[in-house]
């Protein structure tokens, strides 16, 4: 055990007199205990080694490297015991103390998260794909639309990781759920120590445009499905809830655009018949329902694609 104020340069120096160090002679391995955990973040052109700042009673702060390991399962400001070896890392002519991590004990976080917000970043999904084929056992990836879904795992991204597993510390959303309440329940499920919001779009701008998705692709159902429509299938290509995409069939089907033929769980026999103008869409029974339900989602997916951490963190809570 070593006191912060012990880490000087000068020591540091000293240590160096006990060189050269290997497997007959290992380096010297100090600890210190309770130190309040700051920022954490991955580094490396792999991404592989993990950078944190520890920060003691005494407002000092160290550069912390753990080697080889991926995000700590501890929330910021925790306490924690660290084991290392002190170096001096020199960077643009200024040394500064870093603590090379050899172990670290800590509580895991169990109610509260940590975010990580990759939502302004860009050119990122090669480093996010070595991360999650890292950890992919502890990793959720949230993502509804098939075509988006398809992409990552052509990318690389490993099915296992779009699978909901016990011990997921990581839920990474590619997309939002369609509302707070939605979102709120997938976090609770699953319970994760790290939300990860990546760079989403919006798929979709008004009621309008959401019919208008529909209906084209009632269009591809009756010209190569049969008349097969799935609802569920629908409603994870454009990221809405299913209540939505049954309420525009129904709408459809009253203005004349589309005919049912049959509906058995979740699955609707269809013909599509003629295109139609929104007008007509707004006059139809139901109109009011989806244009409510898809404005208060599309206020919600706006509001977490433009919030900061802390409103994101205080929506979340």
């Amino acid at each position: 055990k070593i006191e912060p104020r012990e880490l000087t340069p000068d020591f540091i120096e000293k240590l160096s007199l006990l060189e050269p160090c290997g497997a007959g002679n290992p380096y010297p391995v100090f600890s210190i205990e309770k130190m309040d955990l700051q920022e954490q973040k991955l580094i490396g052109q792999k991404q592989n080694h993990l950078k944190f700042v520890c920060r003691t009673s005494e407002n000092n702060t160290f550069d912390c490297v753990f080697w080889n390991n991926t995000l700590l399962e501890i929330a910021q400001n925790s306490k924690i015991d660290i084991a290392f070896y002190p170096r001096i890392n020199t960077f643009n002519n200024v040394e500064t103390i870093q603590l090379d991590i050899q172990d670290a004990h800590y509580e895991k976080a169990k109610k509260k998260f940590n975010i990580y917000d990759h939502r302004k970043k860009r050119n990122i999904l090669p480093q996010v794909c070595d991360f999650v084929n890292k950890n992919a056992e502890k990793i959720f990836i949230y993502i509804n639309n098939l075509k988006h879904k398809k992409e990552l795992l052509e990318t690389g991204f490993p099915e296992i990781s779009f699978t909901i597993k016990p011990n997921v510390s990581h839920l990474m959303f590619f997309e939002y759920p369609e509302n707070e309440i939605s979102m709120k329940k997938l976090i609770e499920n699953i319970n994760p120590q790290y939300l990860h919001f990546m760079n989403c779009e919006n798929l979709i701008s008004s009621t309008e445009d959401f019919i208008g998705k529909v209906l084209g692709m009632t269009k591809y159902a009756a010209h190569n499905k049969n008349g097969v429509f799935d609802i569920i299938s629908a409603s994870q290509t454009i990221n809405s809830e299913p209540k939505a995409v049954n309420l525009a069939i129904e709408i459809l089907n009253e203005i004349g655009a589309v005919k049912i033929n049959s509906f058995e769980e979740n699955i609707y026999n269809i013909e599509y018949i003629t295109p139609i103008s929104f007008d007509e869409a707004k006059q139809a029974q139901g109109f009011e329902e989806l244009n409510e339900i898809l404005e208060n989602s599309f206020r919600f997916k706006e509001k977490i694609l433009n919030a900061d951490e802390n409103e994101l963190e205080n929506i979340l809570q």
